[in-house]
């Protein structure tokens, strides 16, 4: 029976070291190559990246796209995203590996279920072995679902391990120029997928780095990319015209920040990040009662948080 094409988008930048074993993984995939449209987009690597991937490209007819200058993966995904002719779309980080049956298992859920996304777990590597993503304990059971029903959901931020229609998110964009750009992209989608199918195995391998001088984006959290973290949430807002029932979103996103500036921000960045939280509340779409008091909400959590952390040191 002839298969569905799925759009695989791999941003890329500085990986030479990592993008031979990510590509293997594409390549033997058993939903079949000749099935899976391959979009690399280099980011103005400046080692041999591009070399590496043109070998690739000759053998596989895998699609390479390169950037006129360093513009980040927001940049990068959207272009795949346009560019993109799969009936569903699957995003590849660069230095991560899928197992061989990551868009098998995923593409049967979808078909199965009729759904609009899947989700899969994500096991995390280094060199001191395998465990499981943060968020896996939200994905722990075989279920067809919606963000309105398991609100949990809203914490399985990474695009990676997912299968989207490609209907679903071709006016979906990442927000560009900034850190965290998942968080835009998946809220967003979320709220826009009538059925959600559950699929509680992995399928995906993330690494996370470990030179200092080699780590990914999602490895470097200061209160520049705090500050990034709020502009996605705001795109959220302007993009999503919540109604005053949905205050799990509202709660979840004052959780995060809190988190943020507890576990990343630095002391002495610690009171402007508090204060941008409270500006940031003002953009909820919600009575002025309402915000006064989640802007109560917000302080006690970080209290308790705060607490909670020192306890745990």
């Amino acid at each position: 029976m002839k298969k569905d094409k799925i759009s695989l988008i791999i941003p890329m930048y500085n990986v030479e070291n990592y993008i031979d074993e990510c590509l293997n993984s594409v390549i033997n995939q058993d939903y079949g190559i000749q099935n899976i449209e391959v979009i690399l987009i280099d980011d103005c690597s400046n080692d041999k990246t591009v070399q590496i991937v043109e070998n690739y490209v000759q053998k596989y007819n895998f699609i390479l796209i390169k950037n006129k200058s360093n513009s980040g993966q927001a940049v990068s995904r959207n272009k795949g995203i346009a560019i993109a002719t799969g009936k569903y779309i699957a995003f590849l980080d660069s230095d991560d590996i899928l197992y061989k049956n990551n868009l098998s298992q995923l593409y049967n859920q979808m078909v199965e279920n009729d759904a609009d996304l899947v989700f899969a777990r994500l096991n995390s590597f280094n060199s001191k072995g395998e465990y499981g993503y943060y968020s896996d304990k939200y994905i722990n059971e075989y279920k067809v679902t919606n963000v309105y029903e398991s609100p949990n959901l809203l914490n399985c931020i990474s695009i990676c391990s997912k299968l989207y229609k490609a209907s679903l998110i071709k006016n979906i964009k990442f927000l560009e120029h900034t850190f965290h750009e998942d968080n835009s992209f998946t809220l967003e989608t979320l709220f826009n997928a009538k059925k959600i199918a559950i699929y509680p195995k992995y399928l995906y391998y993330r690494r996370i780095r470990e030179d200092e001088n080699n780590k990914s984006t999602m490895q470097k959290l200061d209160y520049k990319t705090f500050n990034d973290l709020i502009l996605n949430y705001s795109d959220v807002l302007n993009n999503i015209q919540t109604q005053n029932n949905i205050l799990f979103l509202y709660k979840y996103m004052i959780k995060k920040l809190n988190n943020y500036i507890i576990n990343h921000v630095k002391k002495e960045d610690k009171s402007k990040a508090k204060k941008s939280i409270l500006s940031f509340i003002n953009e909820f779409h919600l009575s002025n009662r309402q915000k006064r008091w989640f802007q109560f909400y917000n302080k006690i959590y970080y209290l308790f948080a705060n607490l909670y952390g020192m306890v745990r040191k």
